[in-house]
């Protein structure tokens, strides 16, 4: 798999996107072996922090996982204190009330 990732920016007189390949940019990263259980659990903390909330089936969705695997990651985040259960499928960060005062 070849993944490509904006590599630098560039003004002049418009945005313009200079493009490489991950693994030059990230070597590091790349090399580093992570199992599925915490690949799906840290793209569950991404996604809840960048959403806030989550409804029924819309991270298994976006992630392009099953339902049950989906809910396992967002479960393993309810047990460190990450995030909070509200229902079925529906999950929320701990400090969601707190990121809205700060406008986050």
């Amino acid at each position: 798999v070849m993944l490509v990732v904006p590599g630098e920016v560039v003004y002049e007189p418009w945005f313009t996107y200079i493009w490489t390949l991950s693994a030059g940019r990230f070597p590091e990263e790349l090399r580093t072996k992570v199992s599925r259980e915490t690949a799906v659990r840290e793209l569950a903390r991404a996604y809840l922090t960048a959403a806030g909330q989550t409804e029924l089936g819309e991270f298994s969705r976006v992630a392009g996982l099953s339902r049950p695997e989906a809910g396992r990651g967002n479960h393993a985040l309810v047990a460190e204190g990450f995030a909070e259960r509200l229902g079925t499928g529906i999950y929320r960060l701990s400090d969601f009330e707190a990121r809205l005062e700060r406008g986050l």
